[in-house]
């Protein structure tokens, strides 16, 4: 679902409980099977995240907010930190088993006192 030009939300429901899906979103080891090569994550508010792929893309960025197992907010930029992508993982307990996890990106401008 696309809610305007700077904005893209996907959801999906997984086979997985919460905290397997938290895991899966903040642990190098787990990120790297899905995300990219080589990941580093600090998955509490203020920690960092540096990402890099095979294909030569590297991205670091700066964990907004970490709520486990529920919500996970990024900010991560490529070359420019004030030009970058604001990603947000919620995680939903589904009543029958399993996660929903929806994935909101919003391109957006990140102060420059937080990019350092």
């Amino acid at each position: 679902m696309q809610t305007d030009a700077t904005e893209v939300t996907r959801e999906i429901d997984l086979p997985a409980e919460p905290d397997e899906v938290w895991d899966a979103l903040t642990r190098p080891e787990l990120l790297e099977q899905w995300l990219a090569n080589d990941v580093e994550i600090e998955p509490w508010d203020g920690g960092g995240i540096d990402v890099a792929t095979e294909e030569g893309e590297h991205r670091r960025g700066v964990v907004e907010r970490a709520e486990r197992p529920e919500r996970l907010i990024i900010h991560w930029w490529e070359v420019r930190p004030d030009d970058s992508t604001r990603v947000e993982f919620r995680v939903v307990g589904l009543p029958a088993g399993g996660s929903r996890l929806r994935v909101t990106e919003t391109r957006t401008t990140l102060p420059m006192a937080v990019a350092h």
